[in-house]
Order: C-alpha cells, then structure tokens, then sequence
C-alpha cells in the first residue's frame, strides 16, 4: 500500500472509531480498503458495518454485493444486490451484476430475467451482456439469447 492510500486508510479507521454510527465513513473505509490494498475481509467487514448502521444505504449494499461477488461469495453478493434492488428497483447495475452471480450459483433463468431487466433499464448493457465472459454460460439458454439480440 503506498503511503498516501496508507494515510486514507488511517485517517478513515480514525473516524469510524471516533464516530462508529457514521454509515459513510464505513462505506468509505470499505471502498478505500479495496482499493488501497485489496483487502477484501476488512473491506467486508467495514460494508458490512455500513449495512447495519444504516439498512437503507443502497450504495454500500452494492459495494458489498460486488467485492462479495469478486471474492466468488455469489451466494451472499446476491443477497446484497437483491437488498439493493428492494431499495431502488431501477437499479440497473445491481440486476445485472446479481445476474453474474445467480449464473455462478445455477439459477440460470432467474440470471436470464435480471439481465432481461437491466437491459430493459439500461440498454448499453445489452452490448456488455453479449459479450462478458461471467454470462458465458448463460449463452446456452436459448432466452438469453432474445435478451441480448
């Protein structure tokens, strides 16, 4: 971590000691732990603080979603983004990207029917759909394809 990232990082665990309720902090710390040093626990762990404070803070329920769902954790990334698409229906990102990991975890047509929203929602995701290797497998599904054309 170089020293600048490092200094984030402090003055941020600084404040979410001084002020443990603050949602935005967590979230921050969150997200500057990825990015800092790719520490997915403690970036989880910090989103997950973000979460519980404030239950309605849709940004940090998609962080969380998406550093889960690098980190292969597809069963709990969906549970994330679904919390994310109970807060802001019209989320297109979080449909697709729920979409990547109900396609991991096999649940193939309703992946199919979360790409078919963020599309409908979003449609320059139709390009991305076609041709991201996380849906590959999603290719083979004859519905998939009437989605993406």
């Amino acid at each position: 971590m170089d020293s600048e990232a490092e200094q984030l990082v402090a003055a941020l665990e600084e404040r979410t000691t001084a002020k443990p309720t603050d949602p935005v902090a967590w979230y921050a710390l969150g997200l500057a732990y990825v990015v800092a040093d790719s520490n997915s626990k403690r970036a989880v762990e910090a989103l997950v603080r973000a979460v519980v404070v404030d239950p309605e803070f849709t940004e940090a329920w998609y962080a969380l979603g998406l550093t889960l769902a690098e980190n292969q954790v597809h069963a709990r990334a969906s549970k994330c983004l679904t919390q994310v698409i109970r807060l802001e229906a019209n989320h297109a990102l979080a449909h697709y990207n729920r979409a990547i990991s109900r396609a991991f975890l096999g649940q193939f047509a309703d992946a199919i029917a979360d790409v078919q929203i963020a599309v409908e929602l979003q449609p320059s995701l139709k390009a991305k759909a076609a041709t991201d290797e996380e849906l590959a497998r999603l290719r083979l599904f004859p519905d998939f394809s009437s989605v993406i054309k």
